[in-house]
Formats: C-alpha cells, structure tokens, sequence
C-alpha cells in the first residue's frame, strides 16, 4: 500500500489526503479504530468506488446509500444512530454528507471526482429537504480524501482561481466608492497562484491545484459576499449551459474587456436615473432569487450620491486602468492553461452575455464595476 501523503488546509481543521482510494480506511482509522460508518454516493457512477472503500473497511458496519443534489436529506437520518463517521463519494453528495455529520456529531469525509471543492466547504448548504430547497448550516468535513486517478476534471477550479483578479478589481471598487477596508487582498493571492501554477506539471500540478481550491472554497464560504465576477460566471453555468471551466474562460475575457473599456473611456449620463425596481424584478426572475430580498439589499443612491460617484470615478479611473492592465498581460497564460485543461471557448453571443452581466448589477454583494456603470446610466 502507498503511504497517505496529508496536509492541512491553512484555514480549517480540515486535512487534505493524497492516497489511493483503497487507502481510506487508513484515514478513517485516524478518527474511529471501528463502529458504524455511512457510505453516501451522489449516483450510480459512483458505484464503484463506494464498493472499493467498502471492500477496505473491514473491521467496520457499512451502510451504503445514496443522497445526491436532489434527493431528499432527510433520508439520512434514518440511519441508526450510533453511525459515528460518512464518507461521501462524488461532490453532490457532500452537503448532506456534511449537514448530516454537523448534526449527528460524526466525522466527515468527502471523496471528490473533480479538483472543485465548492461543495466541501460551501456554508451554509443547499439542501432538499421536506419538499423543498432551504439552507442549512453545516461545518466544513474532517478530510477531503483525493485519488488523482479518479479527479476527473481541473479546469473548474483553475479557472476560479484565475477569476480571482476580476473580483478582486469588483473589491478594489467597492472599497474606493463606497468605502470601507478593501478586501482585495485575498484574491489577488490566489490570482497570483494560478499565475504560478502554469509552471507546474504532472502529480505537483494536481496537489497544488486541490490545495488551493480547498483553500478558495473555505475562504469563500467564510466571506459570504459574492463579487459579480464569481456572479456572471455562476449565471452563464446556469442559463448558458457552460461548464465551470468554460463559464471562467469566457468571464475573464469578456469582464476584463468590459471593466477596461469603463474606466477607459466611459462618461457618466448626467440627470439619467435607472427603473432601480424594473432591474431588480428583472434580475430576480432571470437568476431565480428571492425578489424580496433584493429590494432590501439594492440601495437607491440619491442624485448627490450620484454625483459624488462621478467625481469619484474622474479622479480614480486612471489608476483603475492600470490595475485592469495589469490582469491583462495575463490572458494568454490563461487562456492557454484553462485550454490545457480541456476548457473550451463557450458560444456565446453579446446578448446573453449582457443579460448575465446587467443581473451581476443587482446579484452581487458590494458595490461592483457593473452595479457603478448601472448607476451611471450605462447598462440600458
């Protein structure tokens, strides 16, 4: 048997395991020396390898089950109640894997197929539960147990990675226009990351890709704000059809153009004020959000407010030019890293693209580059 090579998350009590799939029992040794464990799967694809973990753990009281996105989590809890460890096999399983060991008190560990470890660490978690979708809170897993052989896909999490430097421009803008500390930081480490990833091949490639998405994920699911870099992208997942990898690829390219020509060469439309409630009711329909909820988080700018972000823009959008220059000298290596990964350039004409761009205005949580260009009159 190979040895298990861990690391910890730099985060989270969360240890991060590289080892053959016939090796988690060794993990799971770690935690409990034997008792009750469930083997959750998200489908029948994973199958099989829920039978090689349970092949391996002899010594220990299986319960084979599935609970992937849309089966009902409730179900779980009809496992007996001494099961004192979940091992979740494929990413639609880990939110109730993890819902479920947050409230049972048992270990948790989730077994990925892709290097996107979004829904490890998510919090809180989207789950179906007594007929319908609701959140749920629910503590990050023990471990994320990784078989390179079976990852199946990275250019998911690389190109969140890379998307990293739009929302770190969405945070650099908040923070100028509406004020407040600047969390841009973070972001631009990972950027920076992804950067020096390129350098990378083989095996250290994918450890370090897994690490850092583990890192992302947790970072993400403690912030809470969505920037509307990681919002326009999620929406051409959603009603384009994209892949994660795609999504990103096309989010950079077409982001930096748009963020680049604003604060290039856009003029704000004096005495224009936009139908603030026709656009919410409208991006609230196209995303599937909660209409309520975004009339309380959209505040209305006075007309002074208005003008006091015009004079704003005048005297920073030199300086935002440079930042999104910058990024810039960065797309070929990304490009040619998220298509070294299989990424592929998503069809996408300029209206749907615009639609999920003008609906990031009122989805994203700060005050973002295409919520300002909103508010100057210029996203019609």
């Amino acid at each position: 048997m190979c040895a298990l090579n861990l690391q910890k998350n730099e985060a989270a009590d969360t240890d991060i395991v590289f080892g053959p799939l016939c090796d988690v029992a060794k993990l799971l040794r770690g935690y409990i020396p034997c008792g009750k464990v469930a083997l959750i799967a998200d489908g029948e694809s994973n199958f099989p390898a829920v039978q090689t973990i349970r092949a391996a753990l002899k010594g220990f009281e299986c319960f084979c089950v599935v609970a992937g996105e849309g089966d009902n989590a409730s179900g779980l809890f009809s496992l007996p109640d001494d099961v004192r460890a979940a091992i979740a096999v494929g990413k639609g399983a880990f939110c109730a894997a993890r819902y479920f060991c947050t409230l049972r008190g048992a270990y948790c560990i989730v077994v990925p197929d892709h290097a996107d470890l979004s829904a490890a660490f998510e919090n809180p978690v989207r789950l179906f539960v007594s007929g319908g979708f609701s959140r749920y809170p629910a503590d990050a897993p023990d471990a994320v147990y990784c078989d390179l052989s079976r990852i199946g896909s990275y250019d998911a999490a690389y190109g969140k990675l890379c998307l990293c430097a739009l929302s770190a421009f969405d945070c650099e803008a908040h923070s100028v226009f509406a004020g407040g500390g600047d969390a841009s930081a973070p972001y631009h480490r990972f950027f920076e990351d992804a950067v020096r990833l390129a350098d990378f091949t083989g095996q250290n490639f994918q450890r370090e890709l897994l690490s850092l998405s583990a890192d992302l994920a947790l970072f993400l699911s403690r912030r809470k704000k969505r920037t509307a870099a990681e919002i326009f992208s999620r929406l051409l997942c959603k009603k384009c059809g994209c892949t994660g990898g795609s999504a990103a690829l096309f989010s950079f390219c077409y982001l930096l153009e748009r963020y680049r020509h604003f604060f290039r060469s856009a003029k704000p439309r004096a005495f224009y004020v936009p139908d603030y409630a026709h656009r919410i009711r409208i991006a609230a329909a196209y995303a599937g959000e909660d209409e309520r909820a975004l009339f309380l988080k959209n505040k209305v700018p006075t007309a002074k407010r208005t003008d006091a972000l015009a004079e704003v823009f005048t005297e920073s959008r030199a300086v935002f030019c440079r930042k999104a220059e910058s990024v810039a000298v960065y797309t070929e290596r990304v490009k040619s890293g998220l298509y070294a990964l299989g990424a592929k350039a998503p069809a996408i004409d300029a209206v749907r693209a615009h639609e999920a761009f003008s609906a990031a205005a009122e989805l994203a949580d700060t005050l973002s580059v295409p919520a300002l260009m909103r508010d100057f009159g210029l996203l019609t």
